[in-house]
């Protein structure tokens, strides 16, 4: 599944993609705001959602992490 996918079915529940600015997101991941737009939270390319944050810099560092030990 692309990450594509998986954004446009988390839309279609009320989340919307966060603004990140220039933050590079690590590939297969996506930074999302819940409906009530009060937490982000991650979602990776096979439908996997992490913990839910007020502060999308700290959910970018999550990702982040998560994205470099899956590479070792």
């Amino acid at each position: 599944m692309s990450i594509q996918e998986v954004i446009a079915d988390y839309e279609n529940l009320g989340c919307r993609l966060a603004n990140m600015g220039r933050a590079k997101i690590p590939s297969g991941y996506a930074i999302m705001l819940n409906p009530d737009e009060s937490h982000f939270f991650w979602i990776s390319d096979d439908y996997i959602e992490g913990p839910i944050h007020w502060n999308k810099w700290e959910v970018l560092r999550m990702v982040r992490a998560r994205s470099e030990a899956s590479d070792d």
